[in-house]
């Protein structure tokens, strides 16, 4: 229950998110088995699921290969340092970068995320 979820430290609007992901389940199981339409369809029209989090489920669990993950803050920092030795980038940057890996993008997105590279960090030395 919703209740349980905010004892357990679960923000309020994120709960009710849960809520209905969990009331919608069977349906957008059966959509994924459709295809990544009807599973956008379903999943974009439940309050709090973004375009992050319909790119990010794209990739993992759908397996779409070419999948974005839009609206990250630190994605296209992380792929502009890994692929070009750029320590700040934009989303328009990022996506120019993955241009070459067309296709493959969100497999480039993970290997990146699993080597755990990270920018250069901004701020004084030493701070945390």
């Amino acid at each position: 229950p919703y209740y349980e979820l905010v004892a357990c430290g679960v923000p309020h609007r994120q709960a009710r998110t849960i809520q209905q992901v969990a009331f919608h389940a069977r349906r957008l199981e059966e959509a994924a088995e459709q295809g990544v339409e009807a599973f956008t369809k379903i999943l974009s029209a439940i309050p709090g699921i973004g375009p992050w989090t319909i790119g990010y489920l794209h990739g993992s669990a759908l397996a779409v290969a070419d999948a974005i993950v839009p609206g990250d803050y630190n994605l296209p920092h992380t792929l502009a340092w890994v692929l070009a030795g750029e320590a700040r980038a934009e989303e328009k940057r990022m996506l120019e970068l993955l241009e070459a890996y067309r296709g493959h993008r969100f497999r480039v997105i993970r290997l990146v995320w699993m080597k755990g590279a990270k920018p250069p960090r901004r701020g004084p030395p030493g701070a945390s």
